[in-house]
């Protein structure tokens, strides 16, 4: 993962204010459930003026980083629970 995709922290940090436009607009789109599977990937680099190849490369890179990130999310325990009987 390029320092583009991830923090210092190790989290996501896309879409966010002078990444480039495609991985913005990439991370919006994953950021709304939606995966390469169920998209026209090359219909949306058309309407958006990108190169076909390079849309589906760098969306495909970017998939992989923002499931990485979803699976790191989901080991990290959450210990904010309500203690019954207070």
């Amino acid at each position: 993962m390029t320092r583009a995709e991830l923090t210092e922290e190790g989290g996501w940090n896309l879409p966010r204010a002078g990444a480039p436009h495609m991985d913005n607009l990439i991370a919006t789109i994953l950021g709304q459930s939606n995966r390469s599977k169920w998209l026209k990937l090359d219909r949306i680099a058309d309407f958006q003026g990108f190169d076909a190849g390079e849309f589906r490369a760098r969306f495909a890179h970017l998939e992989t980083a923002w499931e990485a990130e979803l699976f790191r999310r989901s080991q990290v325990p959450n210990n904010s629970y309500d203690v019954e009987g207070k």
